[in-house]
């Protein structure tokens, strides 16, 4: 997946042409999966694809905090949807409070590892490396 796309992909989630519905499980991938997934895109490895679901009938609560209704519905891939934007440093139209998502984003600190000696280009990043590389 290119750039181009993944960024597309985001955009949608941050414009509110794409939500979750209220069916569905909050946000729940540890910061070593989001890591994992950052993994999969720069060593181009396949990460799946999305299930949208397009219903013109389906409203709910999320739909009313701005009137408008998404073009479609994310049924599977939300916690990879979640996970670019927090690459990307992009706030989800269906995440919480700004409080929340800055919190989040602390929390899921992935950088790349430029003097990476092992297969991982990518770390968590944990006070050290906070320190001694700069906090972002």
């Amino acid at each position: 997946m290119n750039r181009s796309k993944i960024w597309g992909l985001v955009d949608r989630a941050v414009c509110h042409k794409w939500s979750v519905p209220e069916f569905q499980r909050g946000f729940v991938w540890k910061a070593t999966q989001v890591r994992d997934l950052a993994e999969s895109l720069w060593l181009d490895f396949p990460v799946g694809s999305l299930l949208l679901w397009n219903s013109d009938t389906h409203q709910e609560e999320r739909v009313a905090r701005d009137g408008v209704t998404p073009a479609l519905w994310i049924v599977d891939g939300q916690q990879r949807t979640t996970a670019l934007a927090i690459l990307f440093g992009r706030k989800p139209y269906w995440w919480g409070s700004a409080d929340d998502w800055n919190k989040i984003q602390k929390r899921y600190d992935i950088r790349f590892d430029v003097a990476a000696k092992n297969e991982s280009h990518f770390v968590v990043a944990n006070a050290a490396i906070r320190k001694t590389k700069g906090d972002r």
